[in-house]
């Protein structure tokens, strides 16, 4: 194992992903199913150890993103050390044969289990069961706190936010996603979908940070007109509305699906202390 930082590499402030890699200490990278002129990112030896290793020195290991690998060989010559999956057994085939050098795989294993080492994974009890996954409080604590400072105030016209439990007076919170369809709204299909151990509704949660003397109550927002009285009866409207995104496709437009978009213009005409999650 060597020392990240003790590798000469030219840094510039627009290598966010160079600053990640070192600063931050990764472990492992994916590469993609993305082609750079011409090569298959997960076949491309120039990317994986002539950048990723020699000038950066990243001392982890290389896995590819799910059928990201067209050539199994091709793959562990540039650098890589794990193929997902390897549902025909496409590895062990090419080892078999000679495609593939033992001294290959034998720079493969040790990239695996030089991370798993270095991170305590053999010193330390699995957390959690294969049903439960690996989830533990502190995984849900820094879970949560991750959410919080992943959330980004776009505009904050007049200083509305943050609200203060003193003046609050009334918050009426809008919206599915405000609600008990909260837990749908935070997740996406495929990788990106997560089963939470415990959710905390918005509603849930305003109501509870509101604290004695401030009323809050909900709407579904499936009905405008009934979304626009409740918040012309709050001193702050909280309307919660989403766009559902997943791997695979991309947004047609930055119109919000359904009447969402009429919906936080009837909140927002109805009271102009109006904020959008």
């Amino acid at each position: 194992h060597r020392d990240l930082h003790s590798f000469p590499t030219r840094r510039s402030s627009d290598l966010a992903f160079q600053d990640v890699l070192q600063d931050g200490h990764a472990a492992s990278v994916m590469c993609s199913y993305a082609m750079i002129n011409g090569v298959f990112s997960c076949q491309d030896p120039q990317l994986l150890t002539d950048v990723l290793r020699d000038q950066w020195g990243f001392g982890g290991f290389i896995r590819s993103d799910l059928g990201a690998v067209h050539d199994t060989v091709q793959a562990f010559t540039a650098g890589i050390g794990q193929v997902k999956p390897d549902a025909t057994g496409a590895v062990t085939a090419a080892v078999s044969d000679g495609q593939i050098p033992m001294a290959t795989v034998n720079a493969a294993v040790s990239s695996v289990l030089t991370a798993m080492f270095g991170y305590g994974v053999f010193n330390r009890a699995p957390a959690g069961t294969a049903s439960t996954g690996a989830s533990t409080p502190a995984h849900q604590a820094d879970a949560a706190t991750l959410a919080e400072q992943g959330s980004v105030l776009l505009q904050n016209t007049g200083q509305t936010l943050p609200l203060s439990t003193a003046a609050a007076g009334s918050i009426a919170v809008i919206g599915a996603d405000g609600g008990s369809a909260a837990e749908t709204a935070m997740t996406s299909g495929s990788s990106a979908y997560v089963s939470a151990a415990s959710v905390v509704t918005p509603y849930q949660g305003i109501s509870a940070a509101a604290g004695p003397g401030v009323t809050v109550s909900y709407n579904d927002g499936s009905s405008l007109t009934s979304a626009a009285a409740a918040a012309a009866a709050a001193k702050t409207a909280v309307v919660f509305v989403n766009d559902p995104a997943g791997e695979g496709a991309d947004l047609k437009s930055l119109s919000l699906p359904g009447s969402q978009d009429q919906l936080v213009e009837a909140v927002a005409a109805a009271n102009p202390d109006t904020v959008v999650v």
